[in-house]
């Protein structure tokens, strides 16, 4: 999937130029040219690795949307206009 969805974001001359000019400014223009490469090295246990070095609750932090009830009204009230 990766690999379909990285050959039609190159599809044309201005994404081929905005994508290596994503690369420049990623630091290694060569990244344009291994990065399906690069994917496919990627195993289950990399993503597992990283995910307990990075995921950790102690560094996550959680927000909570609560809407004030004025604003809860005037969206009701607008809907049934």
């Amino acid at each position: 999937m990766a690999t379909a969805s990285l050959a039609f974001s190159r599809d044309g001359s201005y994404a081929v130029a905005a994508n290596l000019n994503e690369a420049i400014a990623l630091g290694d223009w060569t990244f344009y040219t291994t990065v399906v490469e690069n994917i496919t090295k990627v195993t289950a246990a990399d993503v597992q690795r990283v995910a307990a070095a990075y995921l950790v609750p102690g560094r996550s932090t959680t927000g909570y949307f609560i809407p004030s009830r004025g604003a809860m009204h005037k969206e009701s009230h607008e809907q049934k206009a």
